[in-house]
């Protein structure tokens, strides 16, 4: 199964401007290359999340759309899936595991469930997820067959690389808006043919230019930052 994320910086933004502050500015340059050139390469993440759940069971045998949980996808750039859907499904207190309590209560008014985000990109890049669905990007051309998943991890490198290759050439990983949630999928014709008549319906011509990336999130500290402290 997968490994630890490896990172070379910690994930929270203290202990980013704790090290901007206290190493020399050449060295921070380094890391932060490896943070968004190459990092994600290798030992993708899989956190230990605080309820089990399993994406092979709901989406692979149950056959769930990922519109279904994740109601937000196409209009929000955080598509967390919100308690009360589980509740849909979930209706007798009596046949729930114990740490199914915690999602109960979140529905009912209590409190919220600190679930660990698998999929996350450095904290001065600005992504639009439902920019991307809208656009075609399929579900699984970044996180992956999750109908395989038992404990969800991060199935893409989510590098500036990988980000970029796309970019360059996404007809390999366009679809219809119908299509996106599809796991499997395997047109007539091959997915680059497929892909190709989408972009060319759609005008999908993405921009490659650094700044449509690198506009850092409101609170996060940015490259700049962190070199200056």
């Amino acid at each position: 199964m997968a490994s630890p994320r490896l990172k070379f910086l910690p994930r929270h933004p203290f202990w980013r401007f704790v090290l901007g502050a206290s190493v020399p500015a050449w060295v921070v340059s380094i890391v932060l290359y490896g943070q968004s050139a190459e990092s994600g390469s290798e030992g993708y993440y899989q956190p230990k999340q605080p309820v089990p759940h399993s994406h092979a069971q709901h989406v692979g045998e149950m056959g769930l759309d990922c519109r279904y949980c994740h109601t937000t996808l196409e209009t929000s750039n955080r598509p967390k899936a919100t308690a009360s859907v589980c509740l849909n499904c979930h209706k007798v207190p009596a046949d729930d595991i114990p740490e199914f309590t915690a999602v109960r209560a979140e529905a009912t008014g209590g409190p919220e469930v600190k679930w660990e985000k698998v999929h996350e990109v450095a904290g001065w890049i600005t992504f639009n997820h439902s920019g991307h669905v809208k656009r075609g990007v399929s579900c699984e051309s970044c996180h992956g067959r999750v109908d395989r998943m038992e404990t969800t991890y991060q199935a893409e490198p989510l590098s500036m690389d990988w980000c970029i290759d796309c970019h360059r050439d996404p007809t390999p990983y366009l679809r219809r808006p119908d299509e996106v949630t599809l796991m499997g999928f395997k047109p007539p014709g091959g997915v680059r043919a497929h892909g190709q008549m989408v972009k060319n319906e759609r005008g999908i011509d993405p921009d490659n230019g650094c700044v449509y990336c690198h506009r850092p999130r409101a609170g996060v500290p940015t490259i700049d930052d962190l070199i200056a402290k």
